[in-house]
């Protein structure tokens, strides 16, 4: 009953809260008002077609390395003793071991990253008999990727690597008798690329999200910030998530490097950092800007030991993000891929191409409502060498989506999907169509 009734307590304090801060017609911009828990209206920007910013953010020159390691020792026993029946007693213990290191570094010129992953498990079981179950577990994975640009900062070449491995050891053991082994594996899984192209796509989440700061600043009666300050501050939010991976309380070294630019130096009440601070929580979506075309060449090769498979492929890709104004993005991208997969044996090889285009639409109404629509279609043919004739597949998918926010962390989401597909076989043709919605 007590649980019940902090619920109904809490409730009725989120419904009774935002029509007290209706209700008071006191000066939004007092910092006194502020802690009493008004908030100055702050919708949007105040013009969205200026793009300034935008159109003229660059990356900033930083990075963040961690290192990771933990470990667990557990056991476990129990003992059933009943009478006219044979004891039970179980045994289990447990060891497991991880470290884990990454070393991330961004800059205009190039953009790199390197990271490694060990990891082991062992464990030792006894049922109700003198049987032992051991078992151990080990994997690695390492993984490492490349983006330089060289000619006028718009050709670039790109180079991607990962490389992941797997051991296991389970048997059973009774004592005086040979180990029994009951299942050795070993397994691997490689990849590497390699990509050249011109031009270049930005995030520039961070510079509509310090655009927001702006709007909210001049909502609290403060000077408007200048393009160069918006600049300088998204450049801090675009290292947010380094600081929040190094750091245990990111906020405390984060927000003043954040506001210095914004504000010049001049102090903040608690109750106006906190208001602030509340843009993080709006929902503005993935914004990118910039278009890009490349070539890869890709090879992967996975499977265990005795059956490998390998994976060769081409592909060629275009992509161009917009945004006509700070609430509007529209997106295309087009692909066309060939690629192998070469098994154990020939007979099942198979060699696939695929086109595939999209394009994607993202409005940002008010800070209240998005919307989202995408588009997309893919054609692939495969060939098998088992078939006796070539297989093509269509697919076509719309989607429209809208997020209306009650408050910042509470929301309705509607949406509507519509797909198709059809398959010509060698000696068949299938079509599916599919609707759905959604709230």
């Amino acid at each position: 009953m007590r649980s019940i009734a902090s619920l109904a307590i809490t409730v009725a304090v989120l419904l009774v809260t935002p029509a007290q801060i209706l209700a008071d017609p006191a000066d939004p911009a007092d910092p006194a008002t502020l802690d009493r828990g008004a908030h100055p209206g702050s919708v949007g920007f105040a013009d969205p077609a200026d793009l300034d910013a935008l159109l003229g953010y660059r990356l900033p020159d930083w990075g963040w390395r961690t290192w990771t390691f933990a470990g667990t020792l557990h056991g476990a026993g129990s003992a059933r003793d009943r009478a006219g029946v044979a004891d039970a007693h179980q045994l289990s213990y447990m060891t497991n071991l991880l470290t884990a290191a990454t070393w991330y570094r961004e800059s205009e010129p190039r953009t790199w990253e390197v990271s490694a992953d060990l990891r082991g498990d062992w464990n030792r079981t006894r049922g109700g008999s003198d049987l032992w179950t051991r078992a151990l577990y080990g994997r690695y994975e390492v993984s490492a990727r490349l983006e330089q640009y060289l000619v006028d900062d718009r050709w670039f070449v790109g180079l991607d690597g990962w490389a992941a491995g797997s051991y296991e050891d389970r048997r059973n053991e009774r004592p005086g008798d040979a180990p029994d082994h009951v299942l050795i594996r070993r397994g691997h899984d490689h990849t590497a690329g390699i990509r050249a192209g011109w031009g270049r796509i930005r995030d520039v989440t961070p510079l509509v999200r310090a655009q927001r700061l702006a709007e909210r600043l001049v909502a609290l009666g403060r000077p408007r910030p200048g393009a160069a300050q918006i600049q300088a501050a998204a450049r801090v939010l675009a290292q947010e998530n380094g600081y929040q991976r190094v750091y245990a309380r990111p906020d405390r070294r984060l927000w003043d490097r954040i506001l210095a630019p914004l504000t010049g130096g001049e102090p903040l009440s608690v109750a106006e950092v906190f208001y602030l601070r509340e843009v993080m929580v709006e929902d503005l979506g993935m914004r990118r800007q910039g278009s890009q075309i490349a070539g890869v060449i890709d090879w992967r090769q996975d499977g265990l030991t005795e059956s490998v498979v390998t994976r060769p492929g081409l592909g060629l890709q275009a992509e161009t993000w917009r945004n006509l104004s700070l609430t509007l993005q529209l997106s295309a991208m087009a692909r066309a891929t060939w690629s192998w997969v070469n098994q154990p044996d020939p007979d099942f090889d198979t060699r696939t191409f695929e086109v595939q285009a999209s394009s994607g639409l993202r409005w940002n109404v008010i800070d209240r409502i998005r919307v989202d629509g995408s588009l997309w279609g893919v054609i692939r043919e495969y060939d098998r060498e088992w078939s006796s004739g070539n297989e093509i597949s269509r697919s076509l998918r719309a989607a429209i989506e809208a997020r209306f926010y009650v408050e910042d962390r509470m929301y309705v989401r509607p949406r509507v999907e519509l797909a198709w597909e059809e398959w010509d076989l060698p000696e068949a043709y299938e079509r599916d169509v599919r609707w759905s919605y959604g709230v």
